[in-house]
């Protein structure tokens, strides 16, 4: 299953890569696919994500991913 979500403070390519591996680290994700203009990202799963999980795995950064689209 794909979800997606939105995430705040993305501004460049860095930001977008950034972002992309701190993802990728949660467990069950199998592949993230970030859209810097969109400022989205697609999770591709097995099962249901809890948006606190990506958040944890986001708080070290200055990214913020709430759920949306």
């Amino acid at each position: 299953m794909i979800e997606k979500y939105n995430v705040s403070g993305m501004t460049c390519a860095g930001c977008a890569n950034v972002v992309n591996k701190l993802l990728s680290n949660v467990e069950s994700v199998k592949n993230v696919q970030v859209d810097l203009n969109q400022k989205q990202v697609a999770l591709e799963t097995d099962e249901p994500l809890r948006l606190e999980d990506l958040s944890n795995a986001l708080k070290s950064s200055p990214y913020q991913i709430s759920s949306g689209v």
